[in-house]
This record gives structure tokens, C-alpha cells and sequence, in this order.
């Protein structure tokens, strides 16, 4: 009676992996057929801080689009839910203190709009903020540490008044990349440079397909 799936941590897909022993060996097209639907956590820290510049934001923007249409593929007929995002990298919060609650706001409501046609669904993480947190916890909530809605939470709550923003299928992409998972999995290199050549073809449409092989 409970619908079942896995949380994939981002080291499930092949790319900005460090080494071949962070791969995550959970694949979807594998472990989708004992699922009910997929679902995909996502931080943006490709190139650095989305925030901190326009190429940054849009090298982000790509990588969460080659992430959720390569855990997609993997079982086209079942939904997509992005079990946990927000707007830093993961560690430390180093800078953020120099970043406001609009540019989470921007930041998160761009990422939810970059899924369009591909993800049904988006849980931030977390509800609240949480000052005495040493990780992303600290200023990532919906809300503040009192409850008082933050910019996020506010464009948040319009999103899900509004469906059709971020859930209808969007025109077809024009560019299209193929992924060699096979290779990218013992390669770190190779996962490193199709997701180039990805964001290479996402700068030319602002839409790439991914052919995953």
C-alpha cells in the first residue's frame, strides 16, 4: 500500500565524480523496474556557486537537465521526482552569508523551470532554516528559523499554485548528446567531458536531449 523508490544521490550519475570509487551504483534503467517512480537529489556545483556569475548559473542550469533526463531514460514511463534540491553545492557554506534570499530564490525557481516536461515533482530541502546547522541546513528553508516565509518560499508556493509551469512537456530540444554510461562509469574523465559537450549543446538550444547508451 506505500509507493516505493530510491533517493538517487547525484554520485549516481557519472559525471563531477572525483574518482571511479564515488559512483553510486544505483542505475536507474536497473533499478527502475522494482520502483513505482524515480527520483533524483540535485545540488549545483558544477563550475562553482550558480550564483557567483551568468556562466556559472547556466552550467548549473545544464547539468541539472543531463541529470534529470539521464535518470529519465531509465524508465521513460514512470514519474520523476526531485526527492531533494536546493541552491549550494553540499559541504561547508562558506559564502552564503554574502548571498540574499532573492538569489536562492532565483537560483531554486530556475531549477524547478529547467525540469519542465521532465521532473513531476520537487521537495526543497529543507522546511525551515536552521542557523545552529553546519551543512546547506543553515539557509536552504522555505521559511525562516521562525516560520516567517522567505522570497523561496513565497515563489515556491506560486509554483505549486501553478502546475502547468513546470510540469508540461516543452518543445523538443533541438541539440541532442550521447551518453557512453558504460564508460563513464570507470572513466571520471570521459563523465566529465560529455557533460561538456552536454552544456556545449545546451548553450546553443537552452534545451539538449540526452541519448543515453
Amino acid at each position: 500500500n506505500h509507493l516505493i523508490t530510491v533517493g538517487l544521490i547525484q554520485w549516481a550519475i557519472p559525471v563531477l565524480r572525483g574518482r571511479p570509487s564515488h559512483y553510486a551504483a544505483f542505475r536507474p534503467s536497473r533499478i527502475a523496474p522494482m520502483l513505482d517512480f524515480l527520483s533524483v537529489h540535485f545540488y549545483p556545483f558544477y563550475g562553482g556557486d550558480p550564483i557567483a556569475s551568468a556562466e556559472n548559473f547556466d552550467k548549473n542550469r545544464a547539468y541539472l537537465e543531463l541529470v534529470l533526463r539521464y535518470v529519465k531514460a531509465g524508465a521513460p514511463e514512470k514519474p520523476l521526482v526531485v526527492g531533494e534540491f536546493g541552491w549550494h553545492g553540499g559541504g561547508k557554506p562558506d559564502h552564503q552569508e554574502e548571498r540574499s534570499p532573492e538569489d536562492q530564490a532565483r537560483w531554486c525557481r530556475a531549477a524547478v523551470l529547467q525540469g519542465k516536461g521532465i521532473a513531476s515533482g520537487w521537495l526543497n530541502w529543507a522546511y525551515a532554516d536552521t542557523p545552529s546547522s553546519r551543512d546547506i541546513t543553515k539557509f536552504s528553508g522555505l521559511v525562516t528559523e521562525h516560520g516567517k516565509p522567505k522570497a523561496w518560499g513565497l515563489s515556491f508556493r506560486e509554483l505549486a499554485k501553478k502546475p502547468t509551469l513546470w510540469i508540461e512537456a516543452p518543445m523538443k530540444p533541438g541539440a541532442k548528446a550521447a551518453f557512453d554510461v558504460d564508460q563513464a562509469i570507470v572513466s571520471p574523465e570521459a563523465g566529465d567531458a560529455m557533460l561538456r559537450r552536454y552544456y556545449d549543446a545546451w548553450k546553443t538550444e537552452k534545451r539538449c536531449g540526452l541519448d543515453v547508451r
